[in-house]
């Protein structure tokens, strides 16, 4: 038993024809004559070409706006970069001025600390030796 073949209408044919991005108008002589039978292999061969020449024109147009989608990426990353940079920079100043204020808190308080020492010292060896 073999199987019931698929009924392609006029319809059918045209709107695939537009779909693949030929002309409406050329499209429907093409449907009509393949609907009939009456396609020549010279119009199946002007229709590839003009496929190809339109899926060209369409990769040309994609390879732009790809190849300028990556100059924007990459100048986006160089910004960021530049950016983190700067940032670095500044939080290295900040540690530094904070490491310098330490550095001086603590010279403060050694002679603070030498200094209650001696004058503690003095005082337990006056008590002592008194």
């Amino acid at each position: 038993m073999a199987l019931p073949q698929p009924i392609i209408t006029h319809q059918m044919v045209l709107a695939e024809l537009i779909k693949a991005g030929i002309n409406r108008d050329i499209a429907d002589d093409l449907a009509y004559r393949y609907y009939k039978n009456e396609l020549t292999n010279k119009d199946l061969e002007l229709i590839k070409m003009e496929l190809k020449s339109d899926i060209i024109a369409i990769k040309n147009e994609l390879d732009k706006k790809i190849d300028n989608k990556f100059n924007e990426l990459d100048n986006k990353i160089d910004n960021v970069r530049n950016e983190l940079k700067s940032d670095i920079k500044d939080l290295d100043k900040k540690i530094d001025i904070n490491t310098m204020e330490l550095k001086s808190i603590l010279r403060l308080h050694n002679w603070m600390f030498g200094t209650v020492i001696t004058i503690s010292l003095g005082i337990l060896l006056t008590i002592i030796f008194k």
